[in-house]
């Protein structure tokens, strides 16, 4: 299967934090089993070395894991960034001193606006805050940008 591929149409079906914690698990889980089997098995007078094949196995669910969570990271700083960039349009409308009526009515409306959208923007800050604290959760580190 190509990663690459997957990981593009996981990104356009926009998955819920559950389903990417879902899916992280059960590569961590499979990653587990596979490095709690052995790593050879004696069949008769064959001895089988399957040390390779584990490696590689395991190789591929941690990095199915580094692609989700880098691809969750990726969504959340979207998220925080967008809502900075709206603070940030709208703080620089707001300290400009309007020169007429009409600016300062355009100011009195934006207020009036962005008191109205309240609810909705304090109600994104818990979707990014949770997918911070489940990156967390999987030891992801965070950019500071």
């Amino acid at each position: 299967m190509d990663k690459e591929s997957f990981i593009r149409r996981y990104a356009k079906a926009n998955r819920t934090l559950e389903c990417f914690e879902r899916d992280i698990i059960r590569y961590k889980n499979q990653q587990s089993s596979i490095e709690g089997e052995g790593s050879s098995c004696t069949a008769g007078f064959i001895k089988l070395d399957t040390y390779f094949l584990k490696d590689s196995l395991v190789s591929h669910c941690v990095e199915w894991q580094e692609k989700l969570t880098h691809l969750l990271s990726k969504n959340a700083g979207q998220m925080l960034n967008e809502l900075v960039t709206m603070f940030d349009s709208n703080t620089r409308k707001m300290t400009r001193q309007p020169r007429n009526l009409s600016a300062l009515q355009e100011l009195i409306d934006l207020v009036a606006m962005l008191k109205k959208d309240l609810p909705s923007i304090g109600g994104k800050f818990a979707p990014i805050q949770a997918s911070y604290r489940t990156l967390a959760n999987f030891d992801v580190p965070i950019d500071d940008e």
